[in-house]
């Protein structure tokens, strides 16, 4: 138990796709990054000392995530350790962090977003079922 007044401290998560990753252009091949768990982590301070891991990875939609490794399936990309993204950069599959980096409080997961505005053929109960799958990892691990 916490002493009356102090800071409580938690671990997040923050998984995802580039809205996670907080990318934005300043202008032609210049990617920044401003992902969001910052500034949560600031706007929690006052209350709650949080500790928060960002993996945005950036140009993979729900739909190349889930077909990443389509020989082993689903469950097999989530325990992967070494993901590249488009932008070449390289995170964990979402089980494999939370095993190797955890444990975590909490897992605020934002995908999908890319395929629903990128036209993909892909049904939204068929999208929803795969976020799912990936808020299943989380519970399966206590999180």
């Amino acid at each position: 138990p916490s002493e009356p007044g102090a800071a409580q401290h938690r671990r997040i998560l923050a998984f995802g796709d580039s809205l996670t990753s907080g990318l934005y252009y300043g202008g032609e091949r210049d990617e920044r990054f401003a992902p969001y768990g910052e500034f949560l982590a600031e706007a929690l301070a006052s209350e709650v000392a949080a500790e928060v891991l960002v993996c945005g990875l950036i140009g993979l939609t729900e739909t190349q995530r889930y077909e990443f490794e389509s020989a082993v399936g689903m469950q097999e990309m989530l325990k992967a350790g070494r993901i590249r993204d488009n932008l070449n950069r390289v995170g964990k599959g979402l089980q494999r962090i939370l095993l190797e980096d955890g444990p975590f409080d909490l897992v605020l997961i934002m995908a999908g977003s890319t395929d629903l505005g990128a036209g993909e053929h892909l049904e939204p109960q068929s999208l929803a079922t795969r976020v799912q799958g990936l808020h299943s990892a989380c519970h399966e691990l206590g999180v």
